[in-house]
């Protein structure tokens, strides 16, 4: 690629110097809300007070469509979800990965509801199931072309969710949802860049989880903190081609506000 600065570190390096392990996880949960210091409740909103502004009216209400739920109410909580059906990992899946309808896209051709540069599609997913009424727990990888979960390990035991996720609401949730990058797709056309474009990828997929979600009257949390290399053991993940990204951990719907 000639976008190659010569003295910049790959893609893969750059991704691991940003790992998080166990004890990291367990350094970040120790620390109870109340105590947590004033710098991580501020945030300093970059401002022009020269310059002329324009006040924008409030909205009085939504706008209609899709979503308009999702937008009245808090559908993302961190309160742990007891149990879901079958049905509705099903739904949440079909209607993340898939267009409406796809008939109007030739075989081959992939499209999904969410933006995937140049349509390389770098995004795998893969679900920790736990409590998910007619689903053998277990962890799976999904097959978007046939809509299909593929069991790769019996149940991830609470100790093992606890070493890759810290010990939080996470590991009792009844699903989560692991987003995987697949380097080798991206950089296939990008180089190194592909990296960046497949964050922006996974970051919209994992926004269209939580629309879908929460559509469905379902609570969902987006995570970032998690232990990189045993989950993506976990996953039968090769280090060097594939990279876990985001976790959607499902949840309680808060009530309306």
């Amino acid at each position: 690629m000639s976008a190659n600065k010569g003295a910049a570190v790959s893609a893969l390096d750059f991704h691991r110097t940003t790992y998080a392990d166990a004890a990291m996880l367990s350094d970040w949960a120790m620390l109870p809300v109340d105590q947590w210091p004033d710098e991580w409740f501020t945030y300093n909103e970059k401002s022009f007070p020269r310059l002329e502004r324009v006040q924008l009216q409030v909205p009085e209400a939504p706008p209609s469509g899709l979503g308009r739920e999702w937008l009245a109410r808090r559908a993302s909580s961190r309160t742990a979800l007891d149990q879901m059906s079958l049905a509705a990992l099903s739904q949440v899946l079909w209607y993340t990965t898939h267009s409406d309808p796809p008939e109007e896209y030739a075989p081959g051709s992939w499209h999904r509801p969410y933006p995937s540069a140049g349509g390389r599609l770098g995004c795998e997913f893969y679900v920790i199931a736990r409590t998910v009424e007619g689903l053998a727990p277990g962890v799976y990888s999904y097959g978007t072309a046939r809509h299909e979960l593929h069991r790769l390990r019996p149940a991830a035991t609470e100790p093992m969710l606890r070493f890759v996720f810290g010990d939080g609401w996470v590991t009792k949730t009844c699903a989560l949802l692991v987003i995987t990058l697949s380097m080798d797709r991206l950089e296939t056309k990008y180089g190194d860049r592909g990296y960046r474009y497949g964050l922006i990828e996974a970051g919209a997929a994992s926004q269209t989880v939580s629309l879908v979600a929460g559509a469905a009257s379902i609570g969902s949390c987006v995570l970032g903190g998690f232990a990189d290399v045993p989950l993506g053991q976990l996953l039968f993940c090769t280090p060097e081609s594939e990279v876990p990204v985001a976790t959607i951990a499902f949840s309680l719907v808060e009530e309306e506000r």
